[in-house]
């Protein structure tokens, strides 16, 4: 017990070192979503009421954040501890799982710390208001593997199943992406009985399907109560489509699942042609890629590696058939990831170091390099977004200020200046689109209800102003201090 809480604080702290340039991003963009006028509110209404800016029902992180406001204030220290901390429990659930498997000790923890650096975890864990994805992943890889050790125990301890039940209702009011857990745990107590009879087999699977199913309608009809909008079949980001946009959310997950480096390196060498610097990635992707894949292949563990990918692609969903995608739903799938990876390592460990010290040498250096270029990648990635939260807690007083001047029933448009330089994601966002969704927060801050802030360039500002009136900002790139644009502006982007 003692050696796994040390290993437990080990992971924790290899998370603080690995987020280290993260520990302070400010709220922005989305984040304004999550900014609490009444912290005292929300903690009391976050199981009754759904989230009164975008309408997500979402109250653990609701809980977490009003207490963090109510005490801490826009500090997002402490939310950031809470996301490490959880993110490192992922990382030890892991090797938990590897070494019940009886992979080798070292191998287990090369895959925790492998899933505590990898780059796909970022989006998640440096958001202000991504809290959800960590539990919702967190919960359901704790609920599939209690109710896989209920299923493979010779006594079937039946609080192992009941325990992966509260950790599935843990991880459906988490965030809405965990309801494909339930394809997994369907397909977990199908594969996972003895009887080879298929009526036997269906009906064992219902059985213990059942209890899943009644505490998914009792968050079904919690969510219901609450106010929150389901995605509906349309054209928004956030809605079903079945069309093209499946296998492109296929590649992109996958894509993310073997990238071993930056995936904003990626799109930043795209957004400038750097195509050697591409070819590079390409190459080194492909050989890590490779190296893994072989390993995987090799591996005397196939049974459970074949157990692991059904349910990676089934924690894809329901994220695989929206019509517009980031990364960071790719984070439900990577606690499974750094399964697959421990099993894959030691292979190399136990097998190849004895054939031959040169192969053994260069899959060393090549899972050296990839633990590099990962924890590079979260730096970049961390670095980047502390600059977008810096600027719009720049702005946001410079705003709200301007909101208190602004007359009767008036809309301020927040014009950037002209910038083609790269944008990806949450990790690089041009202009005032750091202070997107700071609506409510403004008028709360500035006492102004009737006044409205639209952050967009000219062109969309223009298609607003036809129908609302208002007045136009812009700032200086160089102090990044905020001031309206001239009277006669609205009038020429209007033409």
């Amino acid at each position: 017990m003692l050696k796994q809480i040390f290993l437990f604080i080990v992971l924790f702290t290899v998370a603080i070192l690995g987020y280290r340039n993260g520990l302070h991003i400010q709220y922005y963009a989305d984040d304004y979503q999550r900014v609490f006028t009444n912290p005292d509110e929300a903690i009391r209404q976050a199981f009754t009421h759904a989230n009164f800016s975008d309408h997500s029902y979402r109250p653990l992180e609701t809980l977490s954040l009003g207490v963090i406001q109510k005490n801490w204030g826009w500090d997002t220290f402490p939310f950031r501890l809470l996301n490490l901390l959880f993110h490192a429990a992922g990382a030890f659930l892991v090797y938990h799982a590897l070494r019940f498997w009886k992979v080798n000790t070292w191998c287990a923890v090369l895959a925790a710390i492998f899933t505590i650096i990898s780059q796909m975890g970022a989006a998640a864990v440096l958001g202000n208001d991504t809290q959800s994805q960590i539990t919702g992943a967190l919960f359901s890889a704790l609920s599939l593997w209690l109710l896989y050790r209920y299923l493979d125990s010779a006594d079937s301890k039946n609080w192992r199943y009941f325990c992966s039940i509260f950790a599935f209702f843990l991880a459906l009011i988490s965030k809405e992406t965990s309801t494909g857990l339930f394809l997994s745990i369907t397909f977990l107590s199908y594969v996972m009985p003895v009887d080879e009879r298929f009526t036997v087999r269906i009906k064992q699977t219902l059985l213990k399907v059942l209890p899943y199913i009644v505490c998914f309608a009792i968050y079904w009809l919690l969510r219901l109560n609450a106010g929150s909008v389901s995605p509906a079949v349309g054209n928004a980001n956030l809605s079903i489509g079945l069309g093209i946009n499946i296998p492109i959310n296929f590649g992109l997950f996958f894509f993310q699942s073997i990238l071993p480096v930056s995936s904003m390196a990626v799109m930043k060498a795209l957004h400038y042609r750097e195509y050697i610097l591409l070819s590079m990635i390409c190459i080194f992707t492909a050989l890590f890629a490779s190296a893994i894949g072989y390993g995987i292949v090799r591996s005397q563990r196939r049974k459970i590696i074949l157990g692991l990918c059904p349910i990676i692609f089934c924690s894809w969903f329901p994220a695989l058939i929206l019509n517009h995608i980031s990364e960071l739903y790719a984070y439900n799938s990577l606690f499974y990831i750094g399964m697959i990876f421990g099993i894959a390592a030691e292979y190399y460990w136990l097998e190849v170091s004895k054939r031959s010290a040169i192969a053994f040498a260069g899959i060393c250096l090549v899972i050296l390099a990839a633990g590099i270029t990962n924890a590079a990648g979260i730096d970049e990635k961390a670095s980047s977004m502390k600059i977008q939260g810096d600027r719009a807690a720049i702005f946001l007083p410079q705003i709200v200020a301007y909101a208190k001047t602004m007359p009767p029933q008036e809309r301020m448009y927040l014009i950037g200046p002209k910038d083609s330089s790269f944008e990806y994601s949450m990790f690089a966002i041009h202009g005032f689109r750091v202070s997107t969704l700071s609506d409510s927060i403004v008028r709360f801050l500035s006492h102004r209800s009737d006044v409205w802030v639209y952050a967009a360039d000219s062109a969309e500002s223009a298609e607003q102003a036809k129908v609302y009136p208002g007045t136009a900002f812009t700032y200086d790139s160089a102090t990044l201090r905020i001031y309206p644009m001239k009277p006669d502006f609205m009038t020429k982007i209007l033409k």
